[in-house]
């Protein structure tokens, strides 16, 4: 989301932009949780084909491979691109532990094709955390039975405990059953469960417990939890900036509003750089988290404040996700 809204924002202002990633469309990942519940992939997702018409972007379609920043060349599987600027927005690897067993949720005709299966299919969900609990929402209210397994004694562990006590009454009323304070063990080719307190069996297995950053750059300034970078979103590589991720900072939260004002961060001083103008720091102002806990209800919480119920899931669905959607597709 970072590098497409950073790639359009950069266009428009005059630069000749090379987009490197292998996949033909962007999947808008906040709407995952409504793809598990019977939203088509397609509209959850942008065509960069269709995005990048007319425009002065071009899509490489190649894997991201390393950066020579002495001689300001980005290697790629295909070909290397030199570059002015190079913008790094490579996201993090949200593969689960038994991938050849679980279903991938970053990969949205994979949930597309598990939102399609047999109602009633037993789903272990692993993770407790924002997308955990959309998840699992998502999932029961298409009519799935959905175990969900978190490490932590309570859901969403970064809110407020009003924010988790409404999350698990909310789902639980709903049918969906939690298994809090534990962990999986392992699954076996035959769909057993093993946690730290026994075993069940499942049909499918879907991973939300979490991510880690994706070690590409082979350089000074990659740490464990990401990219590092200043208050300007520069790398430690001369002209290098990234954004959404796969980046890391103090106060860094993994929520779409940080992506996007790093994005727009990324932007502007970039232009400021080429005109050699001061650059602004990035500033998040507005940073409201929203959880779907399904059956048209949500939980907003803002400034240590909760609200829970219908109100913040129409402002989740219409003043957030569509929003977001219809301006990518339409105007920018």
């Amino acid at each position: 989301m970072a590098g497409l809204e950073i790639a359009l924002r950069l266009e428009r202002k005059g630069f000749e932009v090379k987009l490197v990633e292998p996949r033909e469309e962007m999947f808008f990942y906040p709407l995952a949780h409504r793809v598990v519940k019977g939203l088509p992939a397609s509209e959850a997702t942008i065509s960069y084909e269709k995005k990048f018409e007319g425009r002065g972007i071009e899509h490489v379609k190649s894997e991201f491979e390393e950066v020579l920043p002495d001689e300001k060349v980005a290697v790629t599987s295909e070909r290397d691109l030199e570059y002015d600027y190079l913008v790094l927005a490579y996201g993090v690897n949200y593969e689960g532990v038994w991938p050849s067993r679980s279903v991938d949720s970053t990969d949205p005709e994979q949930l597309e094709e598990l939102s399609k299966g047999d109602k009633g299919l037993r789903v272990l969900l692993v993770g407790g955390g924002a997308t955990g609990v959309e998840m699992a929402a998502g999932l029961n209210e298409n009519g799935f039975e959905v175990e969900l397994v978190g490490s932590r004694d309570e859901l969403l562990p970064d809110m407020p405990s009003k924010a988790s006590r409404a999350a698990e009454k909310y789902l639980e009323a709903s049918g969906v059953n939690l298994r809090l304070g534990r962990r999986v063990q392992d699954v076996s080719e035959d769909m057993e469960v093993t946690t730290d307190d026994g075993s069940f069996h499942v049909d499918r297995v879907l991973w939300a417990g979490g991510h880690r950053a994706r070690e590409l750059i082979r350089s000074s300034g990659e740490g464990r939890e990401g990219l590092e970078v200043d208050r300007f979103n520069r790398a430690s590589m001369e002209d290098v900036f990234a954004a959404g991720d796969c980046v890391s900072y103090p106060g860094k939260k993994d929520r779409a509003v940080h992506a996007l004002v790093e994005a727009k961060t990324v932007s502007e001083n970039i232009v400021r750089t080429e005109k050699d103008r001061s650059l602004k720091e990035r500033n998040v102002r507005f940073e409201p988290t929203l959880i779907d806990v399904g059956n048209h209800k949500a939980i907003l919480e803002f400034s240590g404040l909760t609200f829970s119920g219908l109100l913040p899931y129409l402002i989740e669905s219409i003043g957030v996700e569509k929003r977001y959607m219809l301006m990518r597709k339409h105007l920018l």
